[in-house]
């Protein structure tokens, strides 16, 4: 099934990428099932993490904030139950235009990094909302 979900071995990157750029563009409350988990210790934070669960067709997904900066630190995918599933961390925070957005994610399955994506430059395009309509 991995294959089917992304590179082989990455528990399912593309999927776990598309479902982050769904959550983006429709927001928690179109997504699907979004409930607020509350907060819990996150790897290499001193404050609690908060903590976000959703469902979207097949897959599980969970996703953690640093509760200070919002910034979104993981999306965790799983679209199996008997396997890991991906999970993608976010860091490397810049501004661009007026939104902070990851300049690196790094790409684990289970306790091993399998790949890391990173970008020097990120240019948003601008759209009016006449260019969104299909």
């Amino acid at each position: 099934m991995d294959q089917q979900l992304g590179p082989p071995g990455t528990g399912g990157l593309l999927a776990a990428l598309h479902l982050w750029r769904q959550m983006l563009v429709e927001g928690p409350k179109k997504f699907g099932n979004v409930i607020y988990y509350g907060t819990a210790p996150f790897d290499g934070q001193v404050e609690q993490a908060e903590m976000m669960l959703a469902t979207r067709n097949v897959a599980d997904l969970r996703f953690t904030f640093n509760a200070s900066s919002e910034q979104l630190l993981s999306l965790e995918m799983v679209a199996d139950s008997t396997d890991d599933g991906c999970e993608l961390r976010f860091a490397d925070y810049r501004q661009v235009g007026e939104r902070q957005l990851p300049h690196r994610i790094e790409v684990r399955r289970g306790d091993d990094v399998v790949g890391q994506l990173q970008w020097q430059q990120i240019e948003l395009g601008s759209s009016t909302s006449e260019e969104q309509k299909p």
